[in-house]
């Protein structure tokens, strides 16, 4: 994947500047604006990465630090439900993390799965 720093650049590259509602590719906009607040907002020891497996199970972003590692999953679709992503489980069944973070368009929830905590907030929350 590729991610730019300015996403106004990366709509003049696509000549895309329709609104958010009409976008295909708000997904990926959303990803890239993730991953644009974890490194401005990050811990200077902090590490992003992203985590998959053989079988193609994904984590969009695993946020590291030296005392803990937090996976973040983004999903640009609405949720009724603290639904889990099957990429997410994976992930925490192999590390045990303390917390996990879900962004979504507009859900906020506090979920659990084994002993990880996993937050689901609204990307406007970022």
């Amino acid at each position: 994947k590729i991610f730019l720093e300015d996403l106004g650049i990366r709509n003049a590259v696509l000549a895309d500047f329709k609104g958010l509602n009409l976008r295909q590719d708000l997904g990926s906009m959303l990803e890239n604006f993730v991953l644009n607040e974890l490194d401005k907002n990050k811990n200077v020891l902090a590490k992003i990465n992203f985590w998959r497996t053989v079988s193609k199970q994904e984590v969009d972003f695993i946020y590291q630090t030296p005392d803990e590692i937090i996976p973040i999953e983004v999903k640009c679709r609405v949720f009724k439900e603290a639904k889990i992503p099957s990429g997410l489980k994976s992930f925490i069944k192999y590390y045990s993390p303390k917390k996990a973070i879900v962004v979504t368009q507009d859900f906020l929830s506090i979920g659990k799965f084994k002993n990880t905590k996993i937050h689901f907030i609204p990307a406007w929350l970022v």
